[in-house]
C-alpha cells in the first residue's frame, strides 16, 4: 500500500526531475549548465527524499544564476580591460621601460621563485587595493600569479581602479618557468 506521503515525494521527484530537464532544454547553451544539472539531479536527489525540498531548490536556483552573476561582477570590476597574454609576448613587452612585471601571488608561493623584477603585490592580502592605488596608471603592468586566474582578478580590480595597460599572463608563473 502506498501512503500519501509517499506519493507525496514521489510526485516532488518527478516534478523536480521535469523542471531540470525544462532548465536543460532551455538554458543549453551555457558551457557547463546541462552537466551541473546533472550532477544536481543524481546528487541531490537524496535530499529531496528527506523533504529537503528548499535545499535542492536553493541548489539549482543558484547553478542557474552563476553565469548571470559571474558575468556581472566581471562587467562591475573592470569589465575585462585587459589582454591575455602567452609566455612569448609576456617576455617581449618586459623589455619596455614603462612596463611592471607584478606578481600577485602568496608570499609562499614567492618564495618558490619568480619572474626576475617582479613586483610582489599579494592579491588575497588585505591591503592589495591600497596598494595597487599607489601604482602608476599611465604604465604597463604584466601581471602574473601560479595559473593565470587570479591575475585575471587583479587585472580586472586594477581596470576599475583606473588602469589601462594591464596584461594577464595566460598559463602564470608555471607556463613561464616551463618556457624560460
Amino acid at each position: 500500500m502506498i501512503y500519501i506521503t509517499d506519493f507525496r515525494k514521489h510526485t516532488s521527484l518527478l516534478c523536480i526531475n521535469k523542471q531540470i530537464q525544462c532548465f536543460r532544454d532551455i538554458m543549453g547553451d551555457f558551457i557547463g549548465l546541462d552537466a551541473a544539472l546533472s550532477s544536481v539531479s543524481a546528487a541531490f536527489l537524496p535530499i529531496a527524499k528527506t523533504n529537503n525540498m528548499k535545499y535542492l531548490i536553493a541548489v539549482v536556483v543558484g547553478l542557474i544564476l552563476l553565469p548571470f552573476v559571474k558575468r556581472l561582477l566581471g562587467q562591475l570590476s573592470g569589465g575585462g580591460k585587459f589582454s591575455n597574454i602567452g609566455v612569448d609576448e609576456f617576455n617581449s613587452l618586459a623589455k619596455d621601460k614603462k612596463a611592471v612585471i607584478l606578481d600577485v601571488r602568496s608570499p609562499g608561493e614567492t618564495a618558490q621563485g619568480k619572474i626576475p623584477g617582479a613586483k610582489e603585490i599579494n592579491l588575497m592580502g588585505a591591503d592589495f587595493r591600497q596598494k595597487i592605488e599607489q601604482l602608476d596608471k599611465n604604465k604597463t603592468y604584466l601581471v602574473y600569479c601560479r595559473s593565470g586566474n587570479r591575475s585575471a582578478t587583479a587585472c580586472n580590480m586594477m581596470a576599475s581602479a583606473g588602469f589601462e595597460h594591464l596584461y594577464n599572463l595566460v598559463g602564470g608563473y608555471g607556463a613561464w618557468a616551463r618556457k624560460k
